[in-house]
This record gives C-alpha cells, structure tokens and sequence, in this order.
C-alpha cells in the first residue's frame, strides 16, 4: 500500500492520506508539483489538505487555507467534459473519481486533473449507469457507485470492469430508494445514503482482489424521516472517519448529522447552511469533516471532536477559484514528511 517515490525526488517528499484509507503514499514530485508549480503565488506544501469541489460542470481544488490550486473539467461530452458531475472521491493514490448523472458515466483523473479514463453508459443491466451519484474506491482499488436511477450499487474494478451489483428498489434489508451517497470505512465496511427511505443503511464487505468482486452482506440500518436527532429529509452525501464515525449531509434540515459505529446519534453541526444546503461532505484523516453550500457558495471545515467551525471560504462567480452552486467534495490529506 506504500509507493516509495524516492527515486523520483530525493527531497520534499510528501504523504498522501485518503481519509478513508489511511495508507501512506510517498509521493513527492506528484504532489509537490501540483501544490508548487499550477499555484505558486497561492500553493504551500505545508497545505495538509487538498479539496476537490465540484462546482458547476467544473472540479476545483483548493488547499487546506482555502487557496486555489487549479480547475479541470468543462461542459461537454467528451472525455474529461461533464454534463452534470454529481459524486466525487479520491483513491489512495491521489486519482479522483467523478460520477455524472446526465451522461451516466463515471471519469478518473489524476490529482492535477489529468484525464485518465471512462467507463459507463445508459441502461438498467448490470454495468449499466442511471444518474449515478456518489462513489468510493476501496483499499485495493475497486470502484463503488451508487447507482442511483437503478436503486443499487455497483461494483467495478479499477480500469472500470463491471464486477457486481447489489440492492434493488424497495424499503427491506440490503433494497435502495434513490440511494446518493456512498462511504466506505476503515474497516472496509459501507455506509449507504438510502435517501428515498430516509436512512442510513450499512453493508459488510469482504474485499477480494483488485477487479474481484467482495462478499457483501447488510449489517445495520438507522434513521427515519423528520427532523429530529438522528433522523432525514433530503439525506446527501456520506461520509466515514477514522474512528468508524459516520457524517450525513441531511440538506433540507440544513445540517450535519454525526453518528457513531452502530448508528447511535453523536451530534447535529448546524454551520449555519442556507436552504437546501449542504449537499456533500467528507472527512480529511485528521479528525475533520467538510461540507459546501450550494447558495452561498462557500466550503467549510468543521472540528470532528467538537463540531465548531474551523475555516469558510469561498466566493461566487464562474471564475477560476470561484464557486456556483458546489454540490459535492472529496479531501484529500497531504503530510510535508
């Protein structure tokens, strides 16, 4: 799990921890050059945090003190381009991941934005996409979607082979109503945003290998509709930490609900958010969680341990550093060595 990048710079290495991964990645050049070179009047490689927001047809990423590092994306169809980017993540080691519900494909850059590849396409059968939403990767690569149109998930491998599904439309044990996000923890277990069925719903997994479908079994399911403690109207982004905690965007409540391992209910951050807002959130490794707001179009970081509020930022327009509208975020963590 341990990509040693000596040989490629002797000097200002760097570590990458995905927050739901905690394993190191020795990357020095990669990251250097992206935080040094596309923002030098901005970037530091003392930032320990990279955020990729999706905002518009656009991904822009930011360090930890709210600076500009660079955009990619655009509207369009081609490779690269996005009609509607509507989930996003980053694997452990650095590529980011891109759902679209409109053009019902998923995309994968590199951490400077670089397009990579694509795989999906229109349909209901297996390996087939309908608005998909949120995505995670797991420790050795394996791509989730929450297939959101088709009331399941998906399992893919790493260069997009279709490997399994799993859930269906329905309100039972392990069955999906609009699911949109998707986490996946530590313990390689997943949490489910099983939106329509105003719930969290999460799933055992054993991992096989890279491009081998896991065993995947229900574990536990908690929440309800309402607007009390532990319960959802417009439940959005997922995300995990790394003590198995849980963070749910519960937009039309405006807030974020965090829960402990097992569902029980620890505390509500309430921002304060605008209406409906926040959509995604995500948790950087270091005991902090993140969430964007639609209409204000700032980003925020929030204390894990107390809920307060760390940093905003964030202001509107369309252009480079500048927010419209931002749904979703991913984080990732980078550490000077």
């Amino acid at each position: 799990g341990v990509i040693d990048s000596e040989a490629m710079c002797s000097k200002n290495l760097l570590s990458i921890d995905k927050s739901t991964f905690r394993t190191p990645l020795r990357a020095g050049c990669l990251l250097l050059g992206m935080l040094a070179m596309i923002a030098p009047s901005h970037a530091s490689v003392n930032t320990t945090t990279v955020e990729y927001v999706v905002s518009g047809t656009r991904i822009e990423a930011f360090d930890s003190t709210g600076a500009f590092l660079l955009q990619f994306g655009g509207t369009g169809t081609g490779p690269g381009q996005f009609q509607l980017p509507s989930g996003i993540t980053v694997d452990n080691t650095g590529n980011v991941w891109v759902t679209d519900a409109i053009l019902n494909r998923v995309q994968k850059f590199s951490s400077t934005g670089t397009f990579l590849l694509q795989f999906g396409s229109t349909g209901k059968a297996p390996g087939f996409l309908y608005q998909p939403y949120g995505i995670a990767t797991d420790l050795v690569g394996n791509v989730w979607v929450a297939d959101t149109g088709n009331n399941r998930l998906q399992q893919f491998g790493p260069t997009g082979a279709f490997l399994q599904q799993y859930g269906g439309l329905g309100g039972g044990d392990g069955q999906f109503n609009t699911p949109v996000g998707i986490a996946i923890d530590v313990a390689n277990g997943i949490s489910v945003a099983d939106t329509g069925n105003n719930r969290i719903q999460q799933l055992a997994v054993v991992l096989g290998g890279p491009g081998v479908a896991s065993s995947v079994s229900f574990s536990r399911k908690f929440g309800n509709y309402g607007n009390g403690n532990g319960q959802f109207r417009g439940l959005g982004g997922i995300a995990a930490d790394s003590n198995l905690n849980v963070w749910a965007a519960d937009s039309l409540n405006q807030r974020i609900q965090e829960f402990a391992f097992g569902g029980t209910f620890v505390r509500s951050v309430l921002g304060p958010f605008s209406y409906p807002s926040p959509y995604g959130v995500a948790a950087d490794g270091a005991g902090n969680v993140w969430a964007v707001d639609y209409n204000t179009n700032q980003v925020m970081e929030f204390s894990g341990v107390t809920g307060a509020k760390l940093l905003t930022f964030g202001t509107t327009g369309g252009g480079p550093g500048q927010l419209y509208h931002p749904t979703y975020i991913a984080v990732m963590r980078v550490t000077p060595i």
